[in-house]
């Protein structure tokens, strides 16, 4: 019955505009930056990651900040939602070659309201 009631918690927007809501992640953006909002645009080896991320299920936004790009894929983590009690965002980071840069776990406790996970 938990479990029910956090897959009914977990979503209360979809997992690409929570992924847009992170703090420093989206917004704001450093000047001369572009998302990248289709596959074709991303460099050959995010590609891949974008593909596969969803393929199962992840969301994904991309960014290009003139030298570089990163892709960031998110999902709903149903583990931590459960021992936090919120819904938990896991967003990982991916750079331009492809290599995982960083992944980290972001309660979201309502609209506009997204904050790391305290260990």
């Amino acid at each position: 019955m938990e479990t029910m009631r956090l897959r009914a918690l977990q979503a209360p927007m979809p997992v690409g505009e929570l992924l847009r809501e992170i703090p420093g992640l989206a917004s704001p953006l450093p000047p001369g930056t572009v998302e990248i909002t289709a596959l074709g645009g991303l460099p050959a080896a995010l590609q891949k990651r974008a593909r596969d991320g969803e393929e199962n299920g992840f969301s994904w936004i991309a960014f290009d900040y003139g030298r570089r790009s990163s892709l960031y894929l998110g999902e709903m983590a149903l583990e931590q939602s459960r021992e936090r009690g919120h819904p938990v965002l896991r967003v990982t980071e991916y750079g331009e070659d492809g290599q995982l840069r960083a992944t980290h776990d972001w309660l979201v406790q309502g609209p506009g309201k997204i904050v790391p996970c305290s260990d």
